[in-house]
């Protein structure tokens, strides 16, 4: 069996590429909500303030919710945080948190311990 030439092979057209491309953006993004949704160890939390708030109002707003920022993230207002209190999602709303999610996963060397943190 002879090999096709590769100058005059058929090349695909973007157009027929197009589904495999949106199957791999929705695998993508599937295993990113995943990674999200996970539950990390316990009382870890990650926060995301409004976008304007810098790395020391973050840290203020944390403190003041009775946890403590274990990591800043890249993005501005995003922290991920460590409480022992069960209302801490509560108070960091009153903080002005748009938005509290189990942290995804070991974010610092603070590790879950039998009988609390």
């Amino acid at each position: 069996m002879a090999l096709p030439d590769p100058t005059t092979a058929a090349r695909p057209e973007p157009a027929g590429l197009a589904p495999a491309m949106v199957l791999a953006g929705l695998g993508l993004a599937a295993l990113i909500g995943a990674a999200l949704m996970r539950d990390g160890p316990p009382g870890q939390f990650l926060v995301l303030l409004p976008p304007v708030t810098d790395a020391g109002r973050a840290m203020d707003a944390v403190h003041a919710a009775g946890g403590g920022v274990i990591r800043h993230a890249r993005l501005p207002g995003l922290v991920v945080a460590i409480s022992d209190r069960d209302d801490f999602r509560d108070r960091m709303r009153r903080q002005g948190a748009w938005m509290i999610l189990p942290a995804p996963g070991d974010f610092g060397c603070v590790t879950a311990r039998p009988g609390g943190l």
